[in-house]
């Protein structure tokens, strides 16, 4: 009897103490988020920002499947097409510059991603997943991609978390987790590989040591 009461306290406690971590990873991340959205609102960017302003105006002008056929050097899916239009819209509308509107993406699936993040660590009982998350929080590159130099890493990256998360919670036979890797590997292709190997992915590398 004992024995199944001292069980069940070192339960209560460590379920107590994974709330707690929880709570202090999404305190942190909320606190990154807020400098994000400041020190984004003070700076332009990279001159990338000034291809994605001219791709919105292309979108606008022309729609969003012409502008494939108009400019060469455009290799992003139509989803990012669609986000272009909307990020002008509300930049239009608000008077807030293009490239704080569109890192406002970015930035907000860096935090969503931080919390998907905990949970797929929380399934599989991952000891040390507070620190995993504090990585991926203050991870210089993740800062500097959303919240400087604004690109749609995050967001995708966002998107892989998020379905392999309800894969897992909501297996089918027919929706294996390989296939929604396979699945997630074609808009990989959309990443910047660069970016991706050494910054965002670098929590995962850390849960496997």
């Amino acid at each position: 009897m004992s024995l199944g009461i001292c069980g069940t306290m070192k339960e209560v406690k460590s379920e107590t103490n994974s709330d707690r971590n929880f709570i202090l990873v999404v305190t942190v991340a909320l606190i990154v988020l807020l400098a994000k959205l400041v020190f984004s609102y003070h700076v332009f960017g990279t001159n990338d920002m000034m291809y994605w302003m001219d791709f919105a105006r292309i979108i606008q002008q022309f729609g969003t499947f012409k502008i494939y056929g108009l400019v060469k050097i455009y290799n992003h899916p139509p989803l990012v097409s669609w986000m272009l239009k909307v990020i002008a819209w509300v930049s239009t509308e608000t008077g807030l510059g293009f490239p704080f509107v569109f890192r406002l993406l970015p930035i907000f699936a860096d935090f969503a991603s931080v919390l998907i993040l905990w949970k797929l660590l929380e399934l599989y009982k991952v000891r040390n997943r507070m620190a995993i998350c504090a990585i991926f929080v203050l991870n210089p590159v993740n800062c500097f991609i959303s919240a400087f130099h604004g690109n749609t890493d995050p967001v995708f990256v966002f998107l892989i978390l998020l379905s392999i998360y309800l894969n897992i919670r909501h297996p089918t036979p027919s929706n294996s987790l390989g296939r929604v890797k396979s699945g997630a590997g074609s808009e990989c292709n959309k990443l910047h590989s660069e970016s991706l190997r050494t910054g965002h992915l670098f929590p995962i590398i850390v849960s496997k040591v």
